[in-house]
């Protein structure tokens, strides 16, 4: 039987609408009735706010520690990110032949005429030249076979051999540790000593990097940053607070908690600061009309804002966005950047010339549901901690290059460890490389390299009539790093992940352990003496992680620009897939 429809349309009894446009009430106990249902009866007289008065102060930053070490100044010259994240440069050929020009031009800029016999002593200077990886025998060739496999980084090296260019990045490190420019030339020069002092601070200038490179932000072990600042509050009151797992790459309040925090007095021993000014009402795009016969913006549209019951924040957008329109005021107040800012008081008059104090939230009832912009931590009862604002000082506006290295941490639960994916490896040249493209070059290399020591291709195996091939283990690609489980000493039981390393077999070469080509998975690899390196297993979750570095930009409120390097951790992409397996049996 077929379905029938009827379609409903309106028809126009007439060419002009005045009439319903107009919205005539011809029931004006109506809209009275409306106005008693939405409880516009139950007003206390109170009028719009036409002026505010805070009394406030501001505490500052002071000290900055990283990873628990001595504290420093913070001198607010740069943002707090470049201060934290910033990991030692890692230069490139390109950069630390660019390095040795500078150094170059800066010295014919002061010493004019003597300049030219420094620069010729330096650059003969063996310590500071360039030289290629050594290829003359095949242990050679085997050990740099990462470097002499990456053409592009030979073709730089062979250019600037050729052109006997001045290696900057050993002079840098060299000048670091507390030598003189002129111990490279043949005899001293206070003016060149000068000079390469100068050399030295423009290049920390340009690029920003931790003093001492072993006492940076980063613990690699748990791939986030830790660190700590120290204010004061009120009666000179000690604060510290910290960041013990910073890893997002934007820092905010709730990065931050009091450690510790000193008993002080409600009274302050300095003057606070009042400010005048004119509240405005708050307005955003979606917002409720504040007359209900006034055509709404269809725009945005808040309600197609999804939010679960665990995601409070958008549930609390879309209960302000949806349910308040003219009731919100705007009271802009400019304070320093970075610190503690305390609202002592805050009074309101309004349009009827009536003052009123307002009370902050943390007084008013109910006030333990509401922990926006609420410092946590150790706070103390008996003063006002929790009624600090921080205000970091961050970046808004940050510019980041593309990952200079990229790693996967994914679990591989059919050979149950934990695998490194280096997706984007470190060029050598200021640049990157796909993880997979330089494996495989390394075993192109390394293939041609076992050829020539056997004298043949590699042998097949002899065909038989068995059904089966057995399979002592299978091979995974260079780019995986293994982590396997080792129990923790005196743990209980407890697990932690050990980076290991794959054997590398070629028929005619020694076997040799993969190592990464990432920093991030080095540490303890170049240094004096091998060092091992452990995750704790918590840090890896099931999904995995994605950690990378890459370089950041931004530009500061004094007209400063900051550029560093640092790394930042993200969720991963799932469990891995390896294919490693130990004694199996294929068919053929």
């Amino acid at each position: 039987m077929p379905i029938l429809w009827n379609r409903l349309e309106l028809r126009a009894r007439s060419e002009r609408f005045d009439e319903n446009l107009g919205n005539r009430i011809y029931d004006p106990q109506w809209m009275l009735c409306r106005q008693w249902q939405t409880g516009e009866f139950a007003g206390s007289d109170n009028g719009s706010p036409a002026e505010a008065r805070v009394k406030w102060q501001h505490y500052p930053l002071q000290e900055l520690s990283v990873d628990g070490n001595t504290p420093v100044a913070y001198t607010g010259q740069q943002p707090l990110e470049a201060e934290v994240e910033r990991v030692a440069v890692q230069a490139g050929v390109p950069l630390r032949i660019e390095m040795g020009r500078q150094l170059q031009r800066m010295l014919r800029r002061e010493l004019d005429r003597g300049a030219e016999m420094i620069i010729t002593g330096l650059r003969q200077h063996d310590d500071l030249k360039f030289t290629l990886d050594a290829d003359t025998s095949i242990e050679d060739r085997q050990e740099n076979a990462t470097k002499l496999s990456n053409r592009s980084l030979q073709s730089w090296m062979h250019a600037a051999v050729q052109t006997g260019a001045l290696d900057g990045g050993k002079l840098y490190d060299a000048l670091r540790s507390g030598k003189k420019l002129s111990e490279f030339t043949d005899g001293t020069n206070a003016k060149a000593d000068a000079v390469g002092n100068d050399w030295v601070a423009w290049f920390d200038q340009q690029y920003n990097q931790p003093v001492d490179e072993t006492k940076d932000a980063w613990r690699p072990e748990r791939m986030e940053y830790r660190f700590q600042a120290h204010l004061e509050a009120k009666e000179q009151a000690a604060m510290q607070l910290g960041a013990e797992e910073y890893y997002e790459g934007r820092l905010e309040w709730f990065s931050f908690q009091v450690q510790s925090s000193s008993l002080d007095s409600q009274e302050s021993s300095t003057t606070p600061k009042i400010s005048h000014r004119i509240p405005a009402e708050v307005a955003y795009p979606g917002m409720p009309a504040a007359r209900w016969w006034e055509m709404e913006d269809s725009k945005i549209n808040l309600l197609a804002l999804e939010a679960s019951a665990t995601q409070s924040g958008r549930l609390a957008l879309m209960e302000f966005g949806l349910m308040y329109s003219n009731d919100w005021f705007l009271l802009p107040l400019r304070v320093p950047v970075g610190g503690l800012l305390d609202i002592e008081e805050l009074k309101i008059r309004n349009v009827f010339g009536e003052w009123t104090t307002a009370r902050h939230y943390q007084k008013a009832p109910n006030s333990e549901a509401w922990s926006y912009f609420r410092l946590s931590g150790a706070l103390q009862p008996s003063n006002q901690d929790d009624q600090y604002l921080f205000l970091p000082p961050t970046v808004v506006d940050l510019k980041e290059s593309p990952n200079v290295e990229e790693v996967y941490l994914a679990r591989d639960e059919m050979a149950n460890m934990v695998w490194g994916i280096e997706h984007f490896v470190p060029d050598g040249i200021d640049g990157r490389r796909e993880g997979n493209v330089a494996a495989l070059d390394v075993a192109t290399y390394l293939q041609r390299l076992s050829e020539e020591v056997s004298g043949s291709s590699p042998a097949t195996a002899a065909e038989n009539d068995a059904k089966v091939q057995y399979k002592l283990a299978t091979e995974v690609p260079e780019y995986w790093i293994p982590f396997k489980a080792v129990q923790v000493p005196n743990g209980g039981g407890a697990v932690r992940l050990q980076r290991a390393a794959m054997p590398r077999v070629y028929e005619g070469l020694r076997i040799e352990r993969i190592r990464p080509q990432t920093s991030l998975l080095r540490p303890g690899l170049d240094g004096p003496s091998y060092q091992p390196f452990f995750i704790p297993e918590e840090e890896v979750p099931k999904a995995g992680i994605r950690v990378s570095r890459s370089w950041q930009r931004a530009r500061w409120y004094n007209g400063r620009v900051s550029l560093w390097s640092g790394f930042h951790k993200r969720n991963g992409r799932g469990q891995g897939n390896s294919g490693l397996q130990f004694d199996s049996l294929r068919e053929k």
